[in-house]
């Protein structure tokens, strides 16, 4: 994700707010390609991420290109036809906190939780009236 700091609150106040949420998704899938920070993403999942219209998703991207925050490469497959989007995101190292590893999920356990103190509580028995 993206460290706060001076330059940072800049940024997203010059960007906006759809603009900067646009980001934060890009950022959250980014990998590093040989040249830099690299995001495969199209507008559609953008829009999907940020539950906005696609044109929504469409102008936001536009104002971080515009901003000089990404820059947009498409390629085409052998038939001509259009590829996959690629994002390149172009924000200082500094601006980024370092990838950190997935969390593993944790195994819950099927035991009830002990009472207080450790010692077992007292089992509840209904008795109905007669």
């Amino acid at each position: 994700m993206l460290v706060e700091s001076p330059e940072v609150a800049a940024l997203r106040r010059r960007v906006g707010p759809v603009a900067w949420c646009a980001l934060e998704v890009l950022v959250a899938r980014r990998h590093r390609d040989g040249d830099g920070l690299v995001v495969d993403a199209s507008v559609r999942f953008v829009a999907v991420e940020l539950a906005v219209a696609k044109n929504t998703a469409q102008r936001a991207l536009k104002t971080l290109r515009s901003a000089g925050v990404i820059e947009t490469a498409q390629g085409r497959n052998s038939g001509g036809r259009f590829g996959a989007t690629t994002y390149r995101v172009q924000l200082p190292v500094d601006m980024l906190q370092p990838d950190q590893p997935k969390p593993k999920p944790s195994r819950k356990s099927r035991r009830a939780p002990a009472a207080p103190g450790g010692q077992v509580g007292q089992q509840l028995v209904l008795v109905p009236f007669a």
